[in-house]
């Protein structure tokens, strides 16, 4: 009897298949890591940029009730901006809440905001959908 040495069509195809599924695993598994690490290099520059104004902040204001936390006292007025907590599970979870921008929020004329020379401002903004080519 012949040794047969070699694989058979169903079995090259069997290992092509397990190769395809474990492929397709370990794709959908590192899309998180890449969101998470986006999202960490973000708040990493946020800080950056928050260390280097200093005491020159004209106003800086959290999602919890407009506070200007800057010390000068600009503080907000909410027209009816509703803060979210944000699902745990989602890509965005480690940001904890966020506003649904369906009215505004106002900061009363200040001359803390008479510029002439520069400004710089930090928004953070994710668009789900986008009609009419407008956000």
């Amino acid at each position: 009897m012949k040794n047969k040495k070699g694989f058979t069509v169903i079995e090259l195809l069997v290992v092509v298949a397990i190769i395809g599924l474990l492929a397709s695993i370990v794709l959908v598994s590192l899309k998180g890591g890449k969101d998470k690490a986006r999202i960490a290099n973000l708040l990493q520059f946020s800080a950056s940029v928050n260390h280097a104004l200093g005491s020159e902040k004209m106003g800086e204001w959290k999602f919890e009730d407009f506070t200007d936390t800057s010390g000068n006292g600009n503080n907000g007025v909410n027209n009816g901006v509703e803060l979210v907590d944000n699902d745990a599970t989602s890509e965005l979870g480690k940001c904890g809440k966020y506003l649904e921008l369906n009215d505004s929020v106002t900061i009363p004329d200040s001359s803390d905001f008479d510029f002439t020379d520069q400004i710089t401002i930090e928004l953070w903004i994710k668009v789900d959908t986008v009609g009419n080519n407008t956000i």
